[in-house]
């Protein structure tokens, strides 16, 4: 599910991440937990949000530039 939703941009960084977290749930010698399951879901949720924020300013950018070109060729055709 996350890598769909991120289309393959920046797996390395969620792999170390998700490594990290999967180190996190080894158990210790004690019996409380050493992390909170809330913590993950946020920063997975986080680096989602921000994976998706790019992505609408690069799509944002490209449809401007699109958009650009196309009034200038048709300044150029008048």
């Amino acid at each position: 599910m996350i890598q769909k939703r991120i289309e393959g941009r920046g797996m390395e960084a969620l792999k170390l991440m998700m490594e990290n977290v999967e180190r996190c749930k080894v158990k210790r010698l004690t019996l409380t937990l050493h992390y909170d399951p809330r913590v993950e879901e946020f920063v997975v949720n986080e680096v989602l949000s921000l994976f998706e924020q790019a992505e609408a300013v690069e799509v944002k950018a490209e449809e401007e530039e699109k958009r650009r070109k196309e009034e200038e060729k048709k300044k150029e055709e008048e």
